[in-house]
């Protein structure tokens, strides 16, 4: 006789993730500029751009433009993401590039990848988590801190700074927008309901 065992429900909008606030991710930022550069430009590019840990850690430096970067998302494609000044100027400093390089490039020639070990290895996701829980742990962070809740903590602040869903949505690469949000932690605030704003139409 077989044994079925249902189940239980699992709530498509539920995250274990627990982001940063606005004060905690400075302190982390803080943290990781007194470690090094290395550090500095990958927990700042985690942070302003909410990029996947697998798509960082893949930049080469002629992705790397003013005012974009050309990412490879799941499934290989190509996408431009909106880099910031700061961020830019932390890429272009630890590359020492400038991006006249890439004219020079010749077409089959690859260029070097942005974030290696010092012994010029690709860097790992496994060594990156690791350096980001050492520079919670400087910074006072109470919470399990990996790249995915830098990630959590960029779609967070978007959403409370007022960015559109549908935008962060295309921004983090999400499919599906149930994906995106689960980040949405506002949502549940009655406040935030559509009836308050629609109904004070009609009072």
């Amino acid at each position: 006789m077989s044994l079925y065992i249902r189940r239980p429900p699992v709530d498509p909008d539920f995250t274990a993730t627990q982001a940063l606030t606005q004060r905690e991710a400075l302190r982390l930022l803080d943290a990781a500029t007194e470690h090094s550069l290395r550090a500095q430009t990958l927990v700042d590019l985690l942070l302003s751009t909410g990029l996947r840990i697998s798509e960082a850690l893949s930049i080469r430096e002629s992705d790397i433009s003013e005012g974009r970067l050309l990412i490879t998302r799941k499934g290989g494609k190509k996408s431009a993401v909106y880099l910031p000044e700061h961020t830019l100027r932390n890429l272009r400093e630890l590359t020492q590039t400038t991006g006249r390089e890439v004219e020079n490039l010749e077409n089959k020639r690859v260029s070097a990848l942005v974030f290696i070990t010092r012994t010029g290895k690709p860097w790992q996701r496994s060594n990156v988590d690791g350096l980001l829980r050492t520079l919670a742990l400087k910074a006072g962070i109470r919470k399990t801190v990996s790249a995915h809740v830098l990630r959590h903590t960029h779609a967070t602040l978007a959403l409370e700074m007022g960015v559109a869903l549908h935008h962060l949505q295309d921004s983090l690469g999400h499919k599906d927008p149930r994906t995106t949000r689960r980040y949405d932690h506002a949502r549940s605030r009655l406040e935030n309901s559509s009836a308050r704003t629609v109904g004070s139409i009609f009072e």
